[in-house]
């Protein structure tokens, strides 16, 4: 039979933190300082959470960029000749190749409207 004191053993965590504070007075000393120091940064990181929260729902309701219909009007034209132009021509193939975009997309006059910006134009009622 084993002593008589075993029954009176936590097996849980408890019982490891009493045996080492009892038996192992500098691994409990050592063991009680990591673990303040990961609560520290476990509250740390609660309130860094809390704070961006709290931050992000105070500029929700700011525009966080300019709007698509703010950006056409704000935006530059190119002549045939710009190289700038001949960029956005071959990044318009490329998105065209890429997603499988019939030809005839640029032929459709939605798509060109689109293009021209022309549709942000209009007022709505």
């Amino acid at each position: 039979m084993g002593k008589p004191d075993t029954a009176k053993k936590s097996l849980g965590l408890k019982g490891l933190w009493d045996h080492l504070r009892i038996h192992h007075k500098a691994k409990y000393e050592e063991a009680t300082k990591i673990k303040e120091e990961q609560a520290r940064k476990r509250l740390k990181r609660t309130e860094e959470a809390a704070h961006r929260r709290s931050t992000y729902e105070l500029v929700e309701s700011q525009p966080r960029q300019m709007t698509l219909q703010d950006s056409l009007k704000a935006r530059d034209t190119y002549t045939k000749d710009d190289p700038r132009q001949a960029d956005l021509e071959s990044l318009l193939m490329r998105w065209m190749v890429d997603s499988l975009q019939p030809y005839l997309t640029l032929e459709n006059p939605h798509f060109r409207q689109f293009i021209a910006g022309k549709h942000f134009n209009r007022q709505t009622s």
